[in-house]
């Protein structure tokens, strides 16, 4: 790991640290106030493109199952990406009118 810095870069900074706080989306998840459910979600897709992105080949060298692998496991994480936002979306929606005729019912 570099601790000098790197020469003629921004201001020649350490590399390799991480100074304060998590990482990417869980850290910004945990300053908002996000669900576990959600953090956990993220972190999992998160995980599942890395590993496809390293493991997963669908260029011209690749074998039709390998590129067949890994188009399917792009579209389930998109699938999966979508389900999840929108049962989110749903369920903001319905406590937003739950909380509308709670008060005006009062």
């Amino acid at each position: 790991m570099n601790k000098r810095g790197v020469a003629k870069f921004n201001k020649g900074g350490p590399v390799g640290f991480n100074f304060g706080g998590g990482v990417g989306a869980i850290a910004d998840a945990e300053q908002s106030g996000v669900s576990t459910s959600t953090k956990v979600f993220l972190t999992a897709i998160t995980a599942a493109t890395a590993a496809l992105q390293m493991l997963g080949n669908k260029g011209e060298d690749a074998t039709d199952q390998e590129a067949a692998l890994t188009i399917a496991g792009e579209k389930a994480i998109a699938l999966g990406s979508g389900l999840f936002s929108t049962f989110k979306i749903l369920q903001m929606y319905n406590k937003g009118v739950d909380k509308l005729f709670t008060s005006t019912k009062k």
